[in-house]
């Protein structure tokens, strides 16, 4: 079983399709079944830990903005924007 701890987000989710597609395949060799399994387990918890992280540390960042702020365009004003 490879180790998720150290890999990042998109490392742990590609490996995780790449366990689906053996998965589904035909050919999944029976005897790999408990270890791809038991691995793709410790990708979720890794992906759920690396999304839940960032989820707060999105929220954390938003908390000092006021209503305006978030609302606020980013970016060059469009020139061909119709205002109203």
């Amino acid at each position: 079983m490879r180790k998720s701890s150290s890999a990042g987000y998109t490392a742990s989710l590609n490996r995780l399709r790449a366990i689906l597609e053996i998965l589904e395949s035909d050919q999944a060799d029976i005897d790999l079944l408990e270890p791809l399994i038991a691995e793709a387990v410790e990708l979720i918890k890794h992906c759920r830990i690396r999304l839940t992280s960032a989820q707060e540390a999105v929220a954390q960042a938003l908390s000092g903005l006021s209503t305006d702020e978030i609302d606020k365009p980013v970016g060059p004003k469009d020139p061909f924007a119709e205002e109203f």
